[in-house]
This record gives structure tokens, C-alpha cells and sequence, in this order.
């Protein structure tokens, strides 16, 4: 499977799928040179509802909003991350947002920084993985390259909470099973207490939890940072 292939593997809901018109428009890059990923929120309301028809209809007023208003070629933003998880394609990823973001792949959370529900953060995440090959250090905000307040208080805590995940080390493999004349069941002899499993495995659930329990302190800290701009 190709690498767009993947792509495409991680998407709800195709462009053609809400948007029967989408401009046609010269490629920019190749699918290889994405390497970063790069979050935005919209600074405004986001759809009524997380229905169809009303996903459709709040991205159809970004679509006009962009090309009609703002003068540009398509819709700005290449992935959608509504909060019930769902992931839909905007803009083609192969067309760069702009050059100032060349090498990004453009994720888009409806809301004014909205509050990043537990389904939106693991659809964000597979998002980013995929963008990035797991580097933290390619995970931005718009506010990292402009002068500007998005992706929002909650948008920038999302991507300290996205990083520390991508940080955190792989789970280890599963140990192989032993052979079946060697296992005993959870009632062996006496003193025996069954197999616990390998005590230095790290499990994803153990990285979540470990992401959640972290998040207090890096709320914290960017608010900390906020603070300090501010004085400046």
C-alpha cells in the first residue's frame, strides 16, 4: 500500500463525498514531501451538529468563505477533525496549503478553540503519524510560523499532549506464546499464580493514561507561556 493509500485509508469521509464541485487545480508537491503537521482551528462556530448534512453545510460556508471572499484558489485546510472523531478531506494534500507551509499537511478542528473530545484526539493522532512518520518535532500550530492566537488555548495544549504521545517509547512485542506442554492454567500448583505477562511491556493504554495524567501540567505551562507574551 502506498503512502496516499494510507491516507486515503484514514479518511471518513472523502472531498467528493460533501463537495460535488471541487476545483480543479495544478499539484504543488509530491505525497513524499509532507513531513510536518500543522494544526488550525476556525476562530469562529463550528457546524450546529455533528450530523451529515450539518458537517457538509459548515464546510461548504468555509469552501465559499475561502474561495468567494478571501480570493484563494480552494479551501485552505487539507484534513478536517470534527469531535466525534471523524476525519474528512479538504483541500487535495497534494496542493500545498501555502508555500509557508510546503512540507505540511494542514489539519483543520472545527470551533473557537474548541475542547478536544478523547475520539478527536486519537483520530488527531493517527492524523499526525501519519504526516509526520512520528517525529515530535514535526507537530506545529499556525501560531508557530504567524503571528496569530490560532489553533486557540485548547488547540496548542492538544498539540503538547500529541507530542508527549509521539514521544513516549513504542510497545514492546508481544512476547511469543510458549509451547502448549509448558502452560499452565491460572490454577497451577500451589504458589503458582499464573502468567502476569512481560512486567516491561508498555501497552497504548498505559501511554494514554500516562498522556492524561501529564495534561494538567502542560495546560499549565502554556498558559505560563501566554502570560509571559503578554507582559511583553
Amino acid at each position: 500500500m502506498g503512502r496516499l493509500e494510507e491516507y486515503y485509508g484514514l479518511l471518513d469521509v472523502k472531498r467528493q463525498g460533501w463537495d460535488k464541485s471541487e476545483p480543479k487545480a495544478r499539484l504543488t508537491r509530491g505525497v513524499s514531501d509532507i513531513t510536518e503537521f500543522e494544526l488550525h482551528h476556525t476562530g469562529g462556530a463550528g457546524p450546529r451538529s455533528l450530523s451529515f448534512e450539518d458537517k457538509q453545510k459548515w464546510l461548504l460556508g468555509i469552501e465559499r468563505y475561502h474561495e468567494k471572499t478571501k480570493r484563494w484558489s480552494d479551501i485552505f485546510y487539507q484534513t478536517f477533525v470534527f469531535a466525534d472523531g471523524e476525519i474528512w478531506e479538504g483541500r487535495d494534500l497534494r496542493r500545498a496549503s501555502t508555500s509557508k507551509a510546503s512540507k505540511a499537511l494542514t489539519v483543520h478542528i472545527p470551533g473557537n478553540s474548541p475542547a478536544i473530545t478523547p475520539a478527536q484526539h486519537e483520530s488527531l493522532m493517527r492524523v499526525a503519524r501519519w504526516a509526520t512518520g512520528g517525529d515530535p518535532s514535526k507537530v506545529r500550530g499556525h501560531s508557530d510560523r504567524s503571528a496569530t492566537a490560532c489553533p486557540g488555548d485548547s488547540g496548542r495544549v492538544e498539540l503538547e499532549a500529541i507530542k508527549l504521545e509521539l514521544s513516549a517509547p513504542a510497545p514492546a512485542p508481544a512476547p511469543a506464546p510458549a509451547p502448549a506442554a509448558a502452560t499452565r492454567g491460572p490454577r497451577g500448583p500451589k504458589g503458582d499464580k499464573g502468567d502476569k505477562g512481560d512486567p516491561g511491556q508498555v501497552t497504548p493504554q498505559q501511554v494514554r493514561d500516562a498522556v492524561r495524567r501529564e495534561l494538567p501540567n502542560i495546560v499549565e505551562q502554556v498558559l505560563q507561556e501566554l502570560r509571559e507574551r503578554l507582559k511583553t
